[in-house]
């Protein structure tokens, strides 16, 4: 699993959200960027920030703070990897009933 790529697994989680309805914002270059925001927007009937990692890897400081602080301003944040693509497909599917 190690020799999957990050963009590989950020593809699949991708085609994934695509496919259950999702739009997605992903950071062309991120090189002018803020330091540490997660890879992926998603938006559907919720958002949701996407931390993408090769297996075994863990989200470095500055993407910590980010998670941390989005989570607390009540986002739903979520760091995957290759092995998360069937919990990413369940929380991708479930949809957040309408106000009556």
């Amino acid at each position: 699993m190690a020799d999957v790529l990050e963009r590989d697994v950020q593809a699949a989680i991708l085609d994934i959200a695509r496919l259950l309805g999702w739009r997605a914002y992903h950071t062309f270059d991120s090189r002018k960027s803020e330091a540490g925001f997660p890879d992926l927007v998603l938006v559907r009937d919720r958002i949701i920030f996407v931390e993408v990692k090769r297996e075994g890897q863990r989200p470095r400081p500055n993407q910590v703070e980010w998670l941390n602080a989005l989570s607390s301003a009540g986002a739903e944040c979520y760091v995957w990897t290759e092995s998360d693509y069937d919990d990413a497909a369940t929380i991708l599917s479930h949809r957040v009933p309408e106000a009556a």
